[in-house]
């Protein structure tokens, strides 16, 4: 980008920086209507670094099972994760530091999105004051991290460091497994032996890696569906259903149901709207950003329930296709996912009640954008174009 582009990208993040602070220091957030504001500023963050300083000192008894009674218990990420804040000498005294140092990296993200796509609207305000936004920030997961990595790694890729992207997606399997598949799609699109093979030595090295941290961990994955998301939330809703006898069964019932009834409705949508030309190998920088994202969403919406503020892979998805295919795309599809995406995010925990109609706009949006995007680009792929990059 000129100095010029520089010069406003940087206000467009600290004008989104800035909006993300007031939420937090004057309590502003949508999160003071909920239950699930953090005790402590940056909760999650803060629990992480209590988990690092345990690790220096008990090793892997952090991974016992949670344990209120046990303070250095619960730990459910990444083992890489615990050694590099123990070596980088990160405490928990750095908190509120780090936290708003996660805070301008999704205020970042969005200026990338939204002032690279010409998407500063009134659109962009709503989603970056939704509740999963809020409650990112609020906790300050390692999820924003991610989400960093994911960034540069999209980046890079687009740029032609395919190394380092992979490296980058490496590192964000060993702190946070989801991001597995995206390892994966990132060595499918690679276009040198090299990084083939690179890819193929990471995928092995992290996905065993990532097994034995799985098999470590005893604290038991997220489960209902009160601010979560996922492929089985329909399943959940189902067995609070009252004089049911068998609630396995019809919880599997409704999952299964709901996707199809999803699915069969994208795919008569889907042929009545122009064919996305992704699989020409020209792919943008948003358009790998896009597609970077979405894995990960659906990494985290297919395996089982996610915490909502998992949901900024979606918006951030989302946010980059419309920007990316504004030019292509028709009116009516882009309001179309505007609503969808807005649903999704608004109408989570702070309105339980609501919820599912937030759950099902969830579902259609991410099956219609893996739709969409995915479909012509594996197309591509088996016909062994090259996909390349610009």
């Amino acid at each position: 980008m000129k100095s010029k582009e520089i010069r406003r990208a940087l206000l467009y993040t600290i004008l989104v920086a800035s909006i993300l602070s007031f939420t937090q220091v004057f309590k502003f957030s949508i999160l003071e209507l909920s239950s699930l504001k953090s005790v402590e500023k940056f909760g999650d963050l803060r629990l992480v670094l209590h988990w690092a300083e345990c690790f220096s000192q008990f090793g892997d008894s952090v991974y016992q099972a949670f344990n209120p009674t046990v303070s250095c218990s619960g730990y459910i990420y990444g083992h890489l994760l615990l050694p590099i804040l123990t070596l980088l000498n990160v405490s928990v005294q750095q908190t509120n530091v780090l936290g708003f140092a996660f805070l301008v990296s999704i205020a970042g993200t969005f200026t990338y999105l939204g002032y690279m796509g010409r998407k500063k609207n009134i659109f962009v305000l709503l989603i970056v004051l939704s509740p999963p936004i809020a409650l990112l920030v609020d906790r300050a997961n390692f999820d924003a991290l991610v989400g960093l990595l994911i960034l540069l790694s999209a980046i890079y890729f687009s740029r032609r460091y395919e190394t380092i992207s992979l490296v980058l997606i490496g590192i964000s399997v060993l702190i946070k497994f989801y991001t597995l598949p995206l390892l994966i799609l990132a060595i499918l699109l690679s276009r040198s032996t090299r990084s083939k093979i690179l890819g193929l030595t990471l995928l092995i090295v992290t996905g065993t890696l990532a097994l034995i941290d799985i098999n470590r961990i005893q604290t038991p994955f997220p489960n209902g569906y009160f601010a979560k998301f996922g492929f089985s939330v329909w399943g959940l809703y189902a067995q609070k259903l009252p004089s049911v006898e068998n609630r396995d069964y019809l919880s599997h019932f409704a999952t299964i149901v709901v996707a199809l009834l999803v699915i069969c409705t994208i795919l008569k949508l889907r042929v009545k709207v122009a064919k996305l030309n992704w699989e020409s190998g020209r792919l943008t920088h948003l358009q790998v950003l896009t597609i970077w994202y979405l894995t990960v969403h659906f990494s985290c919406f297919a395996v089982g329930m996610s915490y909502d503020y998992r949901l900024f892979f979606i918006i951030f998805a989302s946010v980059g296709y419309l920007s990316a295919s504004e030019l292509i795309i028709s009116t009516v599809e882009k309001y179309v996912i505007s609503a969808l995406l807005l649903l999704s995010c608004w109408l989570t925990f702070p309105v339980p009640f609501f919820a599912p109609i937030g759950d099902l706009a969830l579902e259609g949006l991410t099956f219609w954008l893996l739709f969409r995007v995915m479909s012509p680009l594996f197309a591509s792929v088996r016909r062994g174009d090259e996909v390349s990059l610009r």
